[in-house]
């Protein structure tokens, strides 16, 4: 079953507190970009892949047991990261929507963990069905399964700012731990993206979404990390020598790198610190 349904209004529909106004299902998404943002209010679910929205200028991954509730107007756009990636959604509308969202805490567009997704898309497909079928009362009777899916989501989802944060530093540990390992060497985008079973486009999604850097920033960030420690803490070696023990074997990208991350050159580092060389030197990735 895939595919969407428009519902029509009767003059009475137009009372309803809570009105679907388009329903969707199975959906394998292609990509979507809405400057404007959308009219009506949606819910959209994931029940398979991965895609990426950016919603105001912040990206968000999202993969099944995830959804977005967007709120009329917000900007935003979307697009597969991997495919299939299928979509179930609501398009909905009424004058008791923003006050119930409101009261249940749901005031802005926001990406939410859904704590049991079978449950919530079960109502999507029950609307769309119930569309499709288009028997009497059909508006009613979507108007009392959109309030219980609403209902639902309030008593069963969750803010993923911290949960995602959290899911995404697990999902990259191999790689950062293997970015640790062996900094000092070349390492390649293939490499990393093979750890985790992904495409190299994935990897860096995931870099930006979690850290904010692509891959090699943050490559360049630990070695400049190893950098500093041995310029505080290994007098006798040269400036050149710490160069080629962190893995840069061009010296002028070394220290180009090493301004541009603080600010000073390595000599100037050294210098400025080396009379009070701190124990540890706080990593800031």
């Amino acid at each position: 079953m895939e595919g969407y349904v428009f519902a029509t209004f009767t003059e009475k529909d137009e009372s309803l507190p809570f009105r679907i106004t388009i329903a969707g299902v199975a959906q394998n998404q292609h990509p979507i970009v809405r400057i404007g943002g959308w009219e009506n209010f949606q819910w959209l679910q994931c029940s398979e892949g991965i895609g990426e929205f950016t919603i105001e200028g912040q990206k968000y991954i999202i993969q099944p047991g995830q959804g977005i509730l967007l709120f009329p107007e917000t900007s935003h756009e979307y697009h597969p990261i991997q495919t299939p990636w299928m979509m179930n959604w609501l398009s909905f509308d009424g004058p008791l929507v923003r006050p119930t969202l409101h009261a249940f805490n749901m005031e802005t567009t926001k990406v939410l963990q859904v704590n049991q997704p079978d449950q919530t898309l079960a109502k999507i497909i029950d609307i769309y069905q119930t569309l499709m079928a288009n028997q009497e009362n059909v508006n009613l009777t979507c108007s009392a399964l959109l309030y219980r899916l609403m209902i639902d989501l309030f008593a069963s989802t969750s803010d993923t700012k911290s949960h995602t944060s959290q899911q995404k530093y697990a999902q990259l540990s191999p790689v950062l731990s293997y970015i640790e390992d062996n900094y000092r060497h070349p390492i390649s985008l293939s490499e990393l993206s093979t750890l985790l079973h992904v495409s190299q486009q994935y990897l860096c999604t995931l870099f930006r979404v979690t850290l904010g850097i692509r891959p090699f920033e943050y490559i360049n960030r630990i070695k400049i990390q190893h950098a500093k420690e041995m310029i505080l803490h290994d007098e006798h070696l040269s400036i050149r020598a710490i160069a080629q023990e962190v893995g840069y074997d061009n010296y002028g990208y070394f220290l180009r790198t090493f301004k541009a991350l603080e600010g000073v050159t390595p000599s100037e580092f050294r210098h400025r610190y080396r009379s009070s060389i701190p124990s540890v030197i706080p990593y800031d990735i």
